[in-house]
């Protein structure tokens, strides 16, 4: 393995708070500093994304050198869509432009500042496509620019985790479900396809909210509540040990946001057929 030639920073970048960790180089790369920052409650005139710009900046101040920068983002920035599939797309502009017409069916004129990504080859299968603020990426990009530094990667935090867990869908029906403060993203895949995908608000009862909500999901694909196999993935600094899930099937993982897109994440528990998820 060659030696990392350059500090590493992770970021994750959330409507509450940013978080980064630093990286020295070498062989094994050593955390050498870890810093957050809170963000101010957005105006009613800005975008959702810019608190957490402006609290970039400021914890941008300390670094100071060299650093290939990794960063996720909250999916509070970030709308999704389950894009059916298209005959006749040929090219990838031709499956841009399809994209973008799902989402202006839902966003209307808000699609012209968003850029797109879809999973894969749209004239064969519906693909789960993201839609993020051009502006947003912009912003990320100055700050950095500001610093002399590079973004190597930049995901939302959705996609960063299914990334990680995707050979858990593959061989039987699986519910994902994300959950942040404020929102929860709930996805059914079966043998490894998505057929759907939902951004719901939640409040800071979701822990009470989040089994009839799964429920009511559950009911609307007829599927067997009975047997069913959930994946929960949760942020280090929400606490979940238990559900009143009874007779669902279980699987409880804390990520650990900053360094989603390295791969870090924390099994908590597996429960099946049981209420208990740790």
């Amino acid at each position: 393995m060659l030696p990392s030639l350059i500090d590493r920073l992770h970021i994750f970048l959330g409507p509450q708070q940013i978080d980064l960790i630093r990286y020295a180089r070498g062989f094994k790369p050593k955390e050498i500093m870890r810093a957050n920052a809170p963000c101010h409650l957005a105006d009613s005139n800005e975008p959702v994304w810019m608190p957490a710009i402006d609290a970039f900046k400021k914890l941008m101040l300390q670094q100071e050198g060299k650093a290939d920068v990794f960063v996720s983002f909250s999916n509070h920035f970030a709308q999704y869509l389950l894009v059916q599939s298209q005959e006749g797309l040929s090219t990838e502009s031709e499956e841009e432009a399809y994209v973008k017409f799902c989402f202006s069916e839902i966003y209307g004129k808000q699609t012209d500042h968003f850029v797109f990504r879809w999973s894969s080859d749209l004239s064969i299968d519906a693909q789960v496509a993201s839609a993020v603020d051009q502006d947003f990426l912009n912003a990320i990009d100055q700050v950095l620019e500001a610093k002399s530094m590079s973004c190597r990667a930049i995901q939302p935090s959705l996609m960063a985790a299914y990334n990680l867990m995707r050979n858990r869908f593959a061989a039987k029906a699986h519910w994902f479900v994300f959950v942040e403060h404020g929102c929860v993203l709930i996805a059914f895949f079966e043998h490894g396809v998505c057929s759907s995908i939902r951004r719901l608000r939640v409040t800071s009862q979701w822990k009470t909210e989040l089994p009839s909500i799964l429920t009511r999901e559950f009911n609307a694909h007829a599927v067997d509540t009975i047997h069913g196999n959930i994946l929960i993935c949760v942020p280090e600094y929400l606490e979940l040990r238990s559900l009143p899930l009874a007779g669902w099937n279980v699987e409880l993982v804390q990520l650990d946001q900053i360094l989603l897109l390295a791969g870090q994440f924390l099994p908590v528990g597996i429960s099946e057929n049981s209420h208990e998820a740790a």
